[in-house]
C-alpha cells in the first residue's frame, strides 16, 4: 500500500513536470512566433523610412515636404500581387486590400495621398511610428519605401532651391542649347504613351489636351480600353494613366 502511494506521488510529480515543460515550451514557441512576425514586418520597411519617422517624432520638425504636409514622411506602399490578372479595368482585390489598409491605419497617423483601382500600389503621409508599424503588420502590404523623387545629380539643389540638373544637362549637351537661348519654354510636346497622372502637382495647369486611342484587340471588339470604355476618347480624363509608364516619361520630358 505504501509502495503504491509512493508510486502515485511520483507519477503526479512526473505529470506536473511534463505539464510545466509543455507550458514553458508553448510560451517559448509563442514568443518565437511573435519575434518572427516582427522580423517579417520590419523587413517590409525600406531603407530610411524608420529613421525618418524617428527623427520626425523626436524633433517635431518637417522631414519631407509634399502638397502642404510639412510634418510627415511621404511613402510609397506596394501591395501584394492580386490573384486575378491585373487589367486596365478596376480590380476588386486591389480595392478590397486598399480599403482594409486604410481602415486598419485610420486614426493612427496616416493620410492617404493616392490610391489606384488597377495597380497594387498606394502613396501616403506617415506621421507616427504607430502608423508605420500598423502598415508593416498588415498582411496586404509587401513593401514600404520613401518616395523622395530624384534630382538629376543636383549638387546645389538645397542651397538654391532650383532644379539645376548640373550633371544631367551637360551629358546630353543641353547646356549648350540653353546658352543659345533654346530652353524649351512655350514649346508644346505630344507624348504617346500610357497616359499621364493628371493629378500630379508637377503637371498642374500644364496639360493642354488629352486623347486616347486604345482598341481592345484581344476581346470581341465591342469595348475599348480608353477610360470611358470606348476605342477612342478625346478631352479631359481621356489620357488618365493607370500604368505609370506614361507619367514617368512625361516627368522626364
Amino acid at each position: 500500500m505504501s509502495t503504491m502511494l509512493q508510486n502515485g506521488r511520483t507519477d503526479h510529480r512526473h505529470l506536473f513536470l511534463c505539464l510545466l515543460s509543455v507550458c514553458i515550451g508553448f510560451l517559448f514557441s509563442k514568443a518565437a512566433a511573435a519575434s518572427a512576425l516582427e522580423e517579417s514586418a520590419e523587413a517590409k520597411i525600406g531603407r530610411g523610412v524608420r529613421e525618418a519617422i524617428r527623427a520626425l517624432e523626436e524633433t517635431k520638425q518637417p522631414i519631407l515636404r509634399r502638397n502642404g504636409s510639412p510634418s510627415s514622411v511621404f511613402v510609397a506602399i506596394k501591395l501584394k500581387t492580386p490573384i486575378s490578372r491585373i487589367k486596365r479595368r478596376p480590380n476588386e482585390e486591389i480595392s478590397a486590400m486598399t480599403k482594409n489598409i486604410l481602415e486598419d491605419v485610420d486614426g493612427k497617423g496616416f493620410k492617404s495621398y493616392r490610391t489606384y483601382a488597377t495597380l497594387p500600389i498606394m502613396y501616403g503621409f506617415v506621421t507616427s511610428g504607430n502608423a508605420l508599424n500598423t502598415l508593416a503588420l498588415n498582411g496586404n502590404i509587401k513593401k514600404i519605401d520613401l518616395d523622395v523623387g530624384g534630382n538629376g545629380g543636383i549638387l546645389s539643389f538645397r542651397a538654391s532651391g532650383r532644379n539645376l540638373l548640373t550633371e544631367s544637362l551637360p551629358k546630353i549637351n543641353a547646356d549648350r542649347r540653353h546658352i543659345k537661348g533654346n530652353t524649351g519654354n512655350d514649346v508644346v510636346i505630344a507624348i504617346l504613351d500610357s497616359g499621364v497622372d493628371t493629378d500630379h502637382p508637377n503637371f498642374k495647369g500644364r496639360i493642354i489636351q488629352e486623347a486616347c486611342f486604345a482598341d481592345d484587340i484581344t476581346g470581341d471588339g465591342t469595348k475599348g480600353k480608353c477610360p470611358n470604355g470606348t476605342n477612342d476618347q478625346v478631352g479631359t480624363g481621356a489620357a488618365e494613366d493607370d500604368a505609370g509608364h506614361g507619367t514617368h516619361v512625361t516627368g522626364i520630358v
